[in-house]
């Protein structure tokens, strides 16, 4: 019960505090670059 006060902290690398700011930059160029991975294979089929 005492860990659900304390925020959630991801660490790259052992040594690198990831903050929320560039969490959300990561998932969204991972969405970008999947998005467009994927209209680029359906694109090879018609």
């Amino acid at each position: 019960m005492l860990m659900v006060g304390r925020p959630v902290e991801i660490t790259v690398g052992k040594t690198y505090k990831l903050s929320k700011e560039m969490l959300l930059q990561v998932l969204n160029g991972t969405y970008v670059l999947l998005n467009m991975l994927f209209h680029v294979h359906s694109d090879d089929n018609i």
